[in-house]
């Protein structure tokens, strides 16, 4: 018989970062249970120029900005709105963040970006109350889903290759935390592996034809820029700048949370 799959643990004090999901590299020809790989940023097919709105034309995305550097599944007594600070890195990643963090701040000071940028997503484990008469729950138990990611070196140490994105991103993370301009905040799913997934009936159709489907993650969306504090390999305390989102699945509707 297949493997069990293992629950996530509950959240008690700090994680280890990517200990509750480890990575397996793309390589390896049998992926294994409960992990995660990269996927190549070429499968996520995103808006082209000149003239979209006219032409309506999507191409595959160019290389990506940020690699991710730890996934993470973590459960929670009640509605989590930040799970970063809880992360522990190993020492000798800090030490890589810190230089990271440094060369952004000598090299490209224009563009004020973090080293580390973070995505949460904190879904409840209950049903969704009924949509007539149920009481809607902001709170509860609930599963968080966490992505780090950091900056990629090519456009940390190098302005020559530089992409209209860079720009971008660094308006939007440097905007007003409660801009309208960061209510265009896309969330881009797509699932790769559908087959071996195993989702049959209704389910499976709705993911079919809403795979690689961006949505825009307003209103149960919240920002925060901050500070992680991490120890690095000489033991020392260091402070380690990030960028935050988390997308509340609490105060989604009541069809998606079913």
């Amino acid at each position: 018989p297949p493997p069990q799959q293992t629950p996530p643990r509950m959240l008690k004090g700090r994680v280890a970062a990517g200990s509750s999901l480890p990575y397996c590299p793309p390589s390896e020809e049998k992926m294994k249970l409960c992990s995660w790989t990269n996927s190549h940023f070429h499968n996520f097919k995103v808006r082209a120029g000149p003239n979209y709105r006219k032409y309506k034309i999507k191409k595959p995305s160019k290389r990506e900005l940020f690699s991710l550097l730890s996934v993470d599944t973590i459960r929670t007594n009640n509605m989590l709105k930040e799970f970063t600070p809880f992360l522990k890195f190993k020492p000798e990643e800090v030490d890589k963040l810190v230089d990271l963090q440094a060369r952004l701040k000598e090299k490209r000071p224009d563009l004020r970006i973090p080293p580390l940028f973070s995505v949460n997503l904190t879904w409840p484990d209950c049903a969704p109350p009924n949509p007539l008469w149920g009481k809607p729950s902001t709170d509860g138990p609930g599963i968080v889903f966490a992505l780090v990611f950091k900056a990629k070196d090519w456009w940390v140490d190098s302005t020559t290759d530089d992409v209209p994105a860079l720009k971008l991103m660094s308006k939007w993370i440097n905007s007003d935390l409660s801009s309208k301009y960061r209510e265009r905040f896309k969330v881009l799913p797509f699932l790769v592996n559908v087959k071996e997934c195993k989702i049959e009936g209704v389910v499976r159709s709705i993911v079919t034809r809403f795979n690689g489907k961006p949505f825009l993650s307003r209103p149960e969306h919240e920002f925060k820029q901050g500070v992680i504090t991490q120890v690095d390999s000489k033991g020392q305390l260091v402070e380690i700048d990030y960028h935050n989102i988390t997308i509340n699945g609490y105060n989604f509707p009541y069809l998606a949370r079913s």
